[in-house]
């Protein structure tokens, strides 16, 4: 018998592009953004703030602290933090059930000793902290949970990778679906400036 080609057994993954869907317009809602320090999600936050949404925007910092009317920090990857902002939230009489998790855009060097330390501490262990501090459903069904990234899909070809981050991808997944919602959204930063991110960002979320 004639041996098959070993050519039809390797195969390539590749993208598809498709345009993004059109979404149904959501009633006004209460957002937490755990917000880039590039200033992404602060303008993210802008923007659903002008569609009549509540937002709430958290910063990575030493530990938790308020910062301004509807700012605070809180310490990556710590549950305690989580909880003590969503306790002040439900005190101030708001509930986020939708979370745009930002912690893992910029661009940070990977070839530094911490840098696998330093992007499960922003990745991964706060990934699961969300779900463990906001998860419960008790205030109105699922967490929705978006998880945006930059360079951890290489969607083109030759973009450049941040590896350290991609393990966020695996703690999403393993997320329980009845109480967490998660997406992932890998984007590039530079590409067709800020105001086209933020258009799909918007559109994604």
């Amino acid at each position: 018998t004639a041996r098959p080609d070993p050519a039809r057994r390797l195969y390539l993954p590749a993208w598809t592009r498709t345009p993004l869907p059109a979404q149904a317009s959501a009633g006004p809602a209460d957002w937490l953004v755990l917000a880039d320090a590039a200033g992404i999600g602060g303008r993210l936050a802008g923007r659903l703030e002008t569609l009549g949404h509540t937002v709430v925007v958290a910063e990575a910092g030493d530990g938790f602290a308020r910062v301004g009317d509807r700012g605070y920090t809180v310490r990556p990857g710590s549950a305690e933090d989580l909880a003590a902002l969503r306790d002040a939230l439900h005190a101030a009489g708001t509930s986020p059930r939708r979370v745009v998790h930002l912690w893992g855009i910029g661009s940070g060097a990977a070839d530094d000793a911490d840098a696998f330390g330093r992007a499960r501490a922003r990745g991964q262990a706060t990934v699961a902290a969300l779900a463990e501090v906001f998860g419960d459903g008790a205030d109105g069904g699922p967490l929705r949970l978006v998880v945006v990234t930059g360079g951890v899909r290489d969607v083109f070809g030759g973009e450049p990778a941040h590896p350290e981050r991609a393990r966020v991808v695996g703690a999403c997944l393993a997320l329980p679906r009845e109480r967490v919602a998660c997406r992932t959204v890998d984007v590039r930063t530079g590409a067709g400036g800020a105001d086209r991110l933020l258009d799909q960002l918007v559109a994604e979320v």
